[in-house]
């Protein structure tokens, strides 16, 4: 009776070691795949000059002017709508954002 105890404990206790053993070593892999998917190769040099100025408020209107047709118009330039229109822009679309102030003036921080 008493060896069919010890056998049984001895069974559980290998079968937990197993368990975690195996867990651990799947953990481990999956930790090293997401490393492995969480870096990203820098581009070696920027194809576009970065314009660090932005254009004048006479320029900008000229461009709204003289544009025919814009994909999207922005409403409000605070944070929801900036953040619209930079997504638009990085999508590729002709925006365009207007805004009654400057720029995130009624926005409360």
């Amino acid at each position: 009776m008493a060896f069919q105890k010890a056998v049984k404990g001895t069974i559980l206790v290998g079968g937990g070691a197993l368990a975690t053993v195996l867990g651990l070593s799947q953990f481990a892999h999956y930790r090293r795949k997401q490393m492995n998917l969480a870096y990203v190769k820098a581009a070696d040099c920027i194809s576009e000059p970065v314009n660090r100025e932005p254009p004048s408020r006479e320029a900008q209107l000229l461009t709204l002017q003289n544009t025919s047709e814009f994909d999207i118009l922005v409403i409000g330039g605070g944070a929801t709508g900036s953040g619209c229109a930079l997504d638009a822009v990085t999508r590729g679309l002709k925006t365009a954002l207007v805004e009654r102030d400057d720029f995130s003036s009624g926005t409360s921080s």
